[in-house]
């Protein structure tokens, strides 16, 4: 994924955490701004890219809940 990524001309300008409820989790919040990291140090994001955490929409809510697991948060890039 990385490679193709890479490849890509454009470049990722948002991680967005989305969650299943309203509630906030530091840890995973930490672990997306991690993974921002990587991806700017990899070119595959802006230098400017944020994390935005945000309440899952319904489609977001079904496909986090059919994943099979016992997920409450995704992450999205955009």
């Amino acid at each position: 994924m990385l490679k193709n990524a890479t490849e890509s001309a454009s470049k990722i300008k948002t991680l967005e955490l989305v969650s299943i409820d309203d509630s906030t989790d530091e840890i995973a919040e930490t672990r997306a701004k991690a993974l921002l990291k990587v991806l700017k140090d990899e070119g595959v994001a802006n230098k400017t890219a944020k994390v935005v955490v945000r309440k899952a929409d319904a489609a977001e809510s079904t496909e986090i809940i059919r994943s099979g697991f016992l997920l409450n948060r995704s992450i999205v890039l955009r």
